[in-house]
């Protein structure tokens, strides 16, 4: 509750002034003169313009390697948040995947849709996407090096059992392909597996 700050000041302004009688004369008394204030005038200084913004430099273009970066880590926020509902059909897996990596997860999920199993995440935070390297093989084509720190939990849908919560690390090498100017995953090959989040080199 916000505190109530009482106060009370009483404020006494005394102005002292000294009346002087006039002297009453049959002459009249000379007329002192007032003086005269004249407005003083205060030179008008001229508004100071605007400092003159300073060029701004055009951000850098991202380079390929960061395009391809970028394409795969929403390729994977598509596949995290695709393995809460297992729904095949998520829309978001036709935008960031082709076949034949399309067809295979969407198979997979599948499978946990009709065992009625999906994933959950600790804290709502997805696994964890390290790309160790990016190789640009031509224009359209790149392979990237990714380690994934798995976190997820098999879940039953029914129940709410958690099936499987081990946490593991994933190596994949990830081929991804620039289609219609935008850059897909094409294959992604599981190269090695460890236990615990470490495999990552973290």
């Amino acid at each position: 509750m916000p505190r109530t700050l009482r106060a009370a000041a009483i404020l006494a302004a005394f102005i002292a002034g000294a009346l002087i009688p006039a002297c009453s004369n049959q002459e009249d008394a000379p007329t002192a003169l007032q003086p005269t204030t004249t407005p003083s005038s205060t030179p008008t200084t001229p508004p100071t313009p605007p400092n003159p913004t300073a060029p701004t430099t055009a951000a850098s273009p991202p380079t390929p390697e960061q395009e391809v970066s970028a394409a795969y880590l929403r390729a994977a926020d598509a596949m995290a948040r695709a393995f809460t509902t297992s729904d095949p059909d998520d829309p978001d897996l036709a935008e960031t995947q082709t076949s034949p990596a399309l067809d295979d997860l969407r198979k997979v999920l599948l499978d946990r849709q009709t065992d009625g199993q999906v994933l959950t995440y600790p804290g709502g935070t997805p696994p964890a996407q390290v790309i160790l390297t990016v190789e640009l093989t031509s224009e359209s084509e790149a392979i990237l090096g990714v380690c994934i720190v798995d976190n997820a939990q098999l879940v039953d849908r029914s129940t709410g059992d958690v099936l499987d919560d081990d946490v593991v690390s994933r190596h994949h090498e990830v081929h991804m392909v620039r289609a219609e100017g935008t850059w897909l995953i094409r294959e992604n090959r599981l190269t090695s597996l460890t236990d615990g989040p470490t495999g990552c080199g973290s």
